[in-house]
């Protein structure tokens, strides 16, 4: 399992602030209640449920460093390190829900939308 400080700063990389302050303003979190978790050694399950749910995150990978980070079962694993940018960790983001969103299409349309997306990158 993560330490407190771990998860704070993995939520803190995803969103692309650098400060406790800044994850305060973007989560919603109060900064009086990420103080207090980081002194008492723990989180509230609603607020992490709840961030993961927004950043379509798995809360074992969060939490527990288990799993993929996408909250699915995607084939790609993303290894959050300290040099990867926050593009790259959105960019990750919406090709997996590109992903999500083919999957749930018939054979039929997503054939027709991968046709019109070739025909783009032909033009191009």
């Amino acid at each position: 399992m993560r330490s407190i400080d771990e998860i704070f700063k993995l939520m803190m990389n995803l969103i692309g602030v650098n400060s406790y302050y800044s994850l305060s303003e973007k989560t919603g979190i109060p900064q009086t209640t990420i103080s207090a978790c980081r002194k008492r050694g723990n989180i509230p399950f609603d607020y992490i449920l709840n961030f993961c749910e927004l950043n379509n995150i798995s809360f074992d990978w969060l939490v527990r460093g288990k799993e993929n980070e996408k909250n699915n079962s995607n084939q790609y694993a993303l290894d959050i390190s300290p040099g990867l940018i926050r593009e790259d960790i959105i960019s990750y983001n919406k090709i997996t829900r590109l992903e999500q969103a083919l999957a749930k299409m018939d054979q039929k349309d997503r054939d027709r939308l991968l046709d019109a997306f070739l025909q783009i990158i032909k033009c191009q």
